[in-house]
């Protein structure tokens, strides 16, 4: 196990950084009262979601929140899902909680359950790494273009992927964007920088 003084250790976890802070909000919920079964406006997450399923979900209920998740083909994305949010507020048809929390996320995906919480978050430099970018998206472009956007890459790259994701093929379809190499890590699902660490990292080193 790395001592604190570890050089291995991320920084915020050496001496004399400001370290993480979660902080608890008040969440929102739908009133059942107001849009029906709860069953009915869930959806699944949105970079899985294609368009029939999209108009499947707004055809069982109008309060779908995958409205609040995907702007239509028509409006300006982001802007729209925000005036969303603001009028469903409004009307009464999602609420705030009474004392603020932090909430349990909890999702299982090819035998692995993640859990995590949801909260306020501290906001710090980035160079204090203590809050990290998700992924390397770009703001004014949505995760569906990011093959488009590969395409114009012209560096080497390497697409790590779990042979057991249900989404597999759009590592493949990645890697043929990327013009780059793919490596499917067997018995792995669509988390291996999680499932299997050791295995990513020497993945990576013996790439590079």
């Amino acid at each position: 196990m790395a001592s604190l003084d570890s050089p291995d250790l991320p920084e915020p976890h050496r001496r004399g950084q400001r370290g993480f802070v979660l902080a608890p909000f008040r969440g929102l919920r739908f009133d059942t009262a107001q849009v029906g079964d709860l069953g009915t406006v869930i959806s699944p997450p949105y970079d899985v979601l294609d368009a029939d399923t999209v108009r499947e979900l707004e055809a069982a209920n109008r309060r779908n929140i995958v409205r609040l998740i995907l702007s239509r083909h028509f409006e300006r994305p982001y802007l729209a899902v925000l005036k969303r949010l603001e009028l469903w507020r409004e009307r009464g048809f999602l609420m705030a909680d009474e004392q603020p929390g932090l909430y349990l996320y909890e999702y299982g995906a090819d035998g692995i359950t993640v859990r995590g919480l949801v909260g306020l978050v501290g906001l710090r430099d980035e160079d204090e790494r203590v809050v990290l970018p998700h992924e390397g998206v770009m703001p004014e472009l949505g995760r569906t273009d990011l093959a488009d956007v590969a395409r114009g890459a012209d560096c080497p790259s390497l697409v790590v992927w779990g042979e057991l994701d249900a989404h597999a093929g759009n590592g493949d379809a990645l890697a043929a964007a990327l013009r780059g190499e793919r490596l499917a890590l067997a018995g792995v699902g669509h988390m291996p920088m999680l499932e299997v660490p050791f295995s990513f990292r020497r993945a990576l080193d013996g790439w590079l």
